[in-house]
């Protein structure tokens, strides 16, 4: 039964040690190192196809 409620507090730990890492890594709403978004295509650009169409 003592290895039952260790294993609760280990995955207890881990968890909420999990959580804490989580919530310091977000910062103004944009996780750290995320990377910003990818350049279009002129095939995606809205601005280009209408340059198409004169």
């Amino acid at each position: 039964m003592a290895y039952l409620i260790m294993i609760a507090i280990v995955i207890a730990a881990a968890y909420l040690s999990w959580r804490l890492m989580q919530s310091q890594s977000v910062e103004n709403g944009q996780p750290r190192g995320s990377r910003p978004p990818a350049p279009k295509g002129p095939d995606d650009d809205p601005d280009f196809l209408r340059t198409l169409g004169h």
